[in-house]
């Protein structure tokens, strides 16, 4: 009777010994997937570029950036050295326009629609930040890049704040970049108003 009794001890501590052995085996796996770098998101860090009293918009802290006066005013951010006109030698390439932009919406789709070296393929009407943004999905030649996205916000009279990204189809990373830019746009005061 005796041996019978230390037999089924003995079996359920083996049994548990192996289950908790696969649940922590189970649970290692996990962890590891969950933590490996092709399943974390890679978010760059971000600063912002305030223009005057403008607007401002947010861009990764290791982008060049280059500001040009006057109006329109317009900023190019580009993740790669200034000296490098295009994107052609380098398939990681970012190149983020931000303007100030006189008109309407329907005149910049025009000028796009008219333009030999880019094509609309996706249009969306969104809200961002409270602001009413047109986005379009290009494809386009300029600059040695394959893709771009361009956003308009359009703000007081006949006034389009606008950001255009350019990138290379073989770099659909840049997406979540591109995005977080674009949504970063903030507009504190239209170029009439500074005027006054």
């Amino acid at each position: 009777m005796r041996h019978w009794w230390w037999r089924a001890i003995a079996s359920v501590a083996i049994l548990s010994c192996g289950f908790l052995s696969a649940c922590d085996e189970s649970q290692q796996f996990f962890s590891s997937n969950r933590n490996s770098p092709d399943q974390r998101s890679q978010t760059p860090e971000f600063k912002t570029h305030v223009e005057g009293n403008l607007f401002s918009f947010q861009y990764p802290h290791d982008w060049s950036l280059d500001s040009y006066g006057g109006m329109p005013f317009y900023i190019v951010a580009t993740n790669y050295p200034p000296e490098k006109a295009t994107a052609q030698a380098l398939p990681s390439a970012i190149r983020t326009g931000v303007a100030l932009r006189s008109g309407t919406v329907e005149q910049l789709l025009a000028e796009i629609e008219a333009d030999q070296k880019s094509r609309i393929i996706k249009k969306e009407v969104m809200t961002v930040n409270g602001q009413k943004v047109v986005r379009c999905w290009l494809t386009t030649s300029k600059f040695g890049f394959t893709d771009a996205i361009v956003s308009y916000i359009p703000y007081g009279d006949r006034q389009i704040g606008e950001l255009v990204s350019y990138y290379g189809a073989s770099n659909p990373q840049a997406l979540p970049t591109i995005e977080q830019v674009h949504q970063s746009f903030r507009l504190l005061q239209s170029p009439s108003e500074s005027k006054n």
